[in-house]
């Protein structure tokens, strides 16, 4: 009878999970960008897509509009881009076929390089399950515009010379659970970071 240390069984259980955490990111989403959704301003960055038999245009979007059309993609493949176009800032990148409807998408943060700002909110995560809250964006200039997006890209909130967020969108409408993106402009320099909302 054979006899398998238990050392060996766990070892495969945790290959087994690893793999099927990469196969799910990698095999079965149908965009992606290389390395992660954060690079810097001027990066070479490469674009993934696994569309199977759709097709559409790869674009990319910022608050909700389209600022411009990449190239036209289909089936699976991949392309290299030039972030060097790009503003610091939260963005989405999205395939959308004929029709104009989005078949796949997802968010691309551009940081700047060389900024002496450092800001962190605090608490992170923020804590809205009560109803209410304050998120605090310390090390903040005065003057700064703070912008906050979701990771679909879109502009959730924004303010010039306030260091403090209460969880709720431009319509007053408290925001959903998730991850969120902050964006810090402060006489020519800029600052992005991230936080997440739970309920």
């Amino acid at each position: 009878m054979w006899k398998i240390p238990i050392i060996t069984l766990v070892i495969f259980a945790v290959v087994t999970i690893s793999y099927g955490e990469w196969r799910d990111a990698v095999l079965y989403q149908k965009l992606a960008v290389d390395r992660g959704i954060e690079h810097k301003v001027g990066e070479i960055i490469t674009v993934i897509w696994n569309l199977d038999d759709e097709a559409g245009e790869l674009c990319i979007e910022k608050e909700g509009q389209t600022i411009m059309c990449i190239d036209y993609v289909e089936g699976t493949g991949k392309i290299e881009f030039d972030t060097g176009i790009l503003s610091p800032g939260a963005y989405l990148l999205h395939i959308e076929d004929e029709n104009g409807d989005t078949i796949a998408s997802t968010p691309l943060i551009i940081e700047t390089t060389g900024s002496s700002l450092d800001v962190k909110p605090v608490p992170n995560p923020f804590d809205l399950s009560s109803g209410e809250g304050t998120l605090t964006f310390f090390g903040m200039p005065s003057d700064a515009t703070l912008r906050i997006y979701d990771f679909g890209g879109n502009l959730v909130y924004k303010v010039v010379g306030g260091y403090t967020w209460d969880g709720r969108n431009m319509d007053g409408e408290m925001v959903s659970s998730g991850a969120y993106i902050f964006h810090i402009e402060s006489e020519g320099e800029e600052f992005i970071g991230r936080f997440a909302v739970i309920k």
